[in-house]
């Protein structure tokens, strides 16, 4: 007779509080994680990814590349943290991911919504014209771009 009971036992947990936002400027480094939960036995089994939702509501998987990894930090004997890390962020990379357990139960945790801001880029012209100082100033927000315009009376 099978028992199911030791392969129940090592299926892990995958947590990530709910409305979960992470915030950074492009060309930064940005670590995003999920907790990860099982048997302090079953961690030689457990396989854990990242992905990040298309528009389909397709969570395509995440491969090594020199603009992004993962790792490891443990915090307890049954919990550790897997991060998804990105170098140099870029407005490309805003989207929702997860992590995911890929046996031997499928498992996902709570989406991670990333959100990329542009660096702020400020254009100061000083044009005379009628005793008037102009100065303008652009805003790049992820691919929304902003003027700020104002004129002070010398």
């Amino acid at each position: 007779m099978c028992s199911l009971e030791p392969v129940l036992d090592c299926i892990p947990s995958l947590r990530v509080p709910r409305n979960t936002v992470w915030k950074s400027p492009e060309k930064e480094t940005l670590k995003i994680n999920c907790t990860v939960t099982t048997e302090s036995h079953c961690w030689k089994n457990v396989s854990v990814s990242w992905c990040k939702i298309e528009d389909t509501d397709h969570c395509r998987p995440l491969n090594h590349s020199n603009h992004t990894g993962t790792g490891w930090r443990n915090i307890t004997e049954k919990e550790r943290k897997f991060f998804l890390i990105f170098w140099s962020l870029s407005l490309q990379d805003a989207g929702l991911y997860r992590c995911k357990s890929d046996g031997p139960v499928f498992t996902t945790s709570h989406v991670i919504n990333v959100t990329v801001t542009g660096k702020d880029i400020i254009v100061i012209c000083y044009i005379f014209i009628n005793m008037c100082v102009k100065t303008e100033a652009l805003t790049l927000i992820s691919s929304l771009i902003i003027y700020h315009f104002s004129c002070h009376k010398c």
